[in-house]
């Protein structure tokens, strides 16, 4: 049984001429299929909030080069990736190497962390200094500005937290990705506009919990530019493993509104030069 999801789009008053509120076509998986096959396996350096962190961070950039990756020790003739800290003038310096499946010659690649930003426990914080250290692994160079990014948006995704199984991470992933998808430039640094999720779940119909997920747009002198609301029930019980084709599925419709928003944000900037 597939299960609908409703998608709105609330634009504020002063957007010029927008697109009207839409239900999303697109139905979310009940994920009755099995996960995907990790084949990365990133190992925290301890137990720590910290060491967690900075492992979710590695899982994150390796998944911007869809790469699958998970935290922990991996399943037979998974690669790993391996990290080694130390401490100097109040920076944290990590030392990552990578072990391949197959036996071949293992890579390595360091990353500076500023500490305040090591002390925060968040992933997101440290993705935007382990990013480089992560494509020195897989064998990519330093990254650059993409090609004609001056002329695109650019935008930031405020990571979530305290949803069941992987949903912080997977849903924000989804999201990010699918905006890229869609020509958005996504940054930490100085983005253009900045998106917070919020996510509701609450019980639905008897063997259902039903999800909503608001995303908010907010430019980046802090002004709400608009909502874009998602629902749908989702088999009970679901939303605490893997959230896999379900954060695609909510993340590729989320970022068709958010497109939507932007858009027309910039045509009205456009129209007022």
């Amino acid at each position: 049984m597939k299960h609908p999801v409703l998608l709105l789009l609330a634009f504020l008053a002063g957007c010029g001429d927008v697109p009207q509120p839409f239900r999303h076509e697109d139905t979310v998986s009940e994920l009755v299929r099995p996960p995907p096959v990790v084949t990365v396996a990133v190992k925290p350096i301890d137990d720590s909030p910290e060491a967690l962190a900075l492992a979710n961070a590695m899982v994150e950039s390796l998944g911007d080069h869809d790469i699958p990756a998970s935290v922990g020790d991996g399943l037979p003739g998974s690669a790993h990736v391996l990290a080694e800290q130390s401490e100097t003038k109040g920076k944290i310096l990590v030392v990552w190497t990578w072990v391949p499946a197959d036996g071949a010659e293992p890579t390595h690649s360091r990353a500076v962390i500023p500490k305040p930003v090591w002390e925060q426990r968040s992933a997101w914080a440290m993705k935007t200094y382990v990013d480089p250290a992560a494509a020195a692994l897989i064998g990519l160079p330093a990254a650059s500005e993409p090609k004609g990014a001056r002329n695109r948006p650019k935008a930031s995704i405020q990571p979530l937290s305290g949803l069941p199984g992987d949903g912080d991470h997977a849903l924000t992933r989804a999201l990010r990705a699918a905006l890229e998808r869609q020509g958005v430039v996504m940054t930490a640094k100085n983005p253009d506009y900045t998106i917070l999720g919020k996510v509701e779940i609450t019980p639905g119909r008897p063997g259902e919990d039903m999800l909503a997920v608001v995303w908010t747009i907010k430019r980046a002198d802090g002004r709400q530019l608009g909502t874009v609301e998602q629902k749908g029930p989702v088999a009970k019980g679901v939303l605490a493993g893997p959230w896999g084709s379900l954060a695609r599925d909510v993340g590729e419709g989320g970022a068709s509104g958010v497109v939507q928003a932007i858009d027309a944000d910039r045509s009205q900037s456009l129209q007022k030069q």
